[in-house]
């Protein structure tokens, strides 16, 4: 589309001069004057009629928040100028919008889902730079924004390759069950929790035990989209960074094998992604269109919707802002036969450690911090001298507590 000619600042002040020059010049000469300057530049304007070549080359799958490089290259007529221009949205933001003889910029998307990409604009002007005339290009382009899935997959990469810990760190393999395999000497990274102490008192030396791998288990993501999910973080809302860590536990599931799927829920449950295994870029593609609702969220319908689920994993994304927030996320969890209430917000807020603490399960009975104990302080005074503490891999705690305290203190 071309639009029709604007004269330039220029040729309005050289109308203006010849005006100026009637109050000397004769009427002809000024009359003569005029018709030069319009006869220029309706020629200038003849000759920029054709709109230059436009060629725009830009991703039309982006991440939200990302910037991906938007480049617009122009074929300029000879003797003429071209400046570039890309219109920019309401969710859609280039930097830099202009440019001379072309356009090398980044494109930004400030919200997920699907967006349109206005056409190129171009502001021709000729050698003379009498007039100049705009130019629209081709028809908007669809670009869709997901969340964070390439850095999910990075990062899924990193736990296979098991570089995704801290140097000299070791943990155990992802997806760590509770069948038994075997018992085994005891390490010093082992988990104190692991330790066999029935074989340790049988061998004489520290012995752990070894559990067999849990794979090909359900993963469950509960995606809160109600109002406490729309405050926003930074340049993104809530429900943006709940997305985000989706991808991620999403793209790690698809790593260890595991089956992941979604529950999408406010005042009711909205949608269900049943477990897939090798989904996760088509669960992100299919939550890209949630948007918060001003409503307050039901924990307890999403809740029943995965209770059925045998051997699952379910990860809760919402925020838990208040007191009475977080009661309806907390309540569900203790009701459920042999659930481990354990509920934290999926990003830090200030106050987030006390509310977590208040979702914890009653602290355990302690147990004494030497096995034997020593006797009472009247008795070691009247008697002989307590005996030396015993190894702390000889402990063994009784039947009422299998929480021992580790290291044991001195006497």
């Amino acid at each position: 589309m071309v639009s029709l000619p604007s004269p330039t600042g220029r040729t309005v002040a050289l109308l203006g001069l010849i005006a100026l020059s009637a109050l000397w010049l004769p009427t002809w000469a000024v009359v003569g004057l005029v018709v030069l300057v319009v006869a220029a530049a309706v020629g200038e304007a003849w000759t920029l009629r054709r709109a230059p070549a436009v060629h725009r080359t830009v991703d039309d799958e982006v991440v939200r928040g990302l910037g991906v490089p938007l480049r617009v290259e122009v074929e300029v007529p000879p003797l003429a100028r071209v400046r570039v221009r890309q219109p920019q949205g309401a969710d859609l933001r280039v930097d830099p919008a202009e440019g001379v003889g072309g356009l090398d910029a980044s494109l930004t998307a400030t919200r997920r889902g699907r967006h349109e990409l206005a056409p190129v604009h171009t502001l021709v002007s000729g050698p003379l730079g009498l007039v100049r005339l705009v130019h629209r290009h081709g028809a908007p382009e669809a670009v869709v924004a997901h969340a964070d899935l390439p850095g999910a997959r990075r990062m899924a990469a990193a736990v296979r390759q098991g570089t995704f810990r801290e140097p000299g760190l070791r943990r155990g393999p992802l997806g760590l069950g509770t069948d038994f395999e075997s018992v085994r000497d005891y390490a010093p990274d082992d988990d104190i929790r692991r330790m066999n102490w029935r074989a340790t008192e049988r061998t004489g030396r520290p012995m752990v035990n070894q559990y067999r791998e849990d794979t090909e288990r359900d993963l469950w993501c509960l995606v809160d989209t109600g109002r406490l999910l729309s405050a926003p973080v930074g340049d993104r809302t809530r429900l943006d960074a709940a997305l985000d860590a989706l991808a991620a536990v999403a793209a790690v599931a698809d790593a260890v094998g595991d089956r992941v799927g979604a529950v999408v829920f406010d005042d009711a449950v909205r949608r269900v992604v049943r477990p897939r295994r090798a989904s996760a870029a088509e669960l992100v593609r299919a939550l890209d269109d949630l948007e918060p609702r001003m409503v307050d969220s039901d924990h307890d319908g999403a809740f029943t919707q995965v209770a059925a689920a045998k051997r699952a994993l379910v990860v809760v994304f919402t925020d838990l802002l208040d007191e009475a927030a977080s009661a309806p996320c907390c309540r569900p969890c203790r009701s459920w036969p042999g659930a481990t209430p354990w509920w934290w917000p999926a990003w830090s807020t200030p106050t987030w450690p006390r509310w977590r603490a208040r979702c914890r399960p009653p602290a355990a009975p302690a147990w004494p911090r030497r096995w034997p104990p020593t006797s009472s302080p009247s008795a070691t005074r009247s008697g002989p001298a307590s005996p030396a503490p015993a190894p702390w891999w000889s402990m063994r705690p009784s039947t009422a507590s299998r929480r021992p305290v580790w290291p044991p203190t001195s006497a």
